[in-house]
């Protein structure tokens, strides 16, 4: 049996059961130290909205709890199709929680898959059409209105003189 005698050991646990909530436990192990280290757990991961435009922000967030005895850090990773698209380092004091906030969008239509340091979340889906884009139909068309309004205005007005 090896002794390790220095650095870090980490374990990664995912855990999934039916019915409950996916979450992961990270913990650092310092060799040689007796005090308890940072335990970080994860809650739920929640993707808002689900269905964008193209451009349109999507927020990605996840609260990090430390349930060890000791302040630790932690990377957060977001990862988008597989691809790491962000990271957040976190430090936590033992027993306090953080809310990790993402936010993305993307100018390209599809379907993108989400997981947060390996731990998939639902996805999100951009659509052909972004709010932005709607705008300027909708400033022409108000803007046609106005001229058929005035010019009828004016027309019924010569009429009746």
């Amino acid at each position: 049996m090896e002794k390790i005698l220095f650095g870090v050991v980490r374990a990664l646990i995912v855990v999934s059961l039916i019915g409950a909530s996916t979450f992961t436990i990270i913990q650092d192990v310092k060799a040689g130290t007796g005090n308890a280290p940072p335990f970080f757990t994860t809650g739920d991961i929640t993707v808002s909205p689900t269905k964008v435009g193209i451009g349109e922000s999507v927020t990605i967030s996840m609260t990090v709890k430390n349930v060890g005895n000791t302040t630790g850090s932690w990377v957060v990773k977001l990862e988008i199709d597989g691809m790491i698209e962000e990271t957040k380092e976190v430090e936590l004091t033992a027993g306090t929680s953080k809310e990790i906030i993402f936010t993305t969008s993307k100018d390209v239509v599809g379907t993108y898959s989400v997981a947060i340091n390996g731990v998939p979340a639902d996805s999100f889906t951009v659509n052909g059409e972004s709010g932005t884009a709607l705008f300027p139909i909708i400033a022409g068309t108000i803007a046609v209105v106005i001229v058929l309004g005035l010019l009828a205005f004016f027309l019924v007005r010569r009429k009746a003189a």
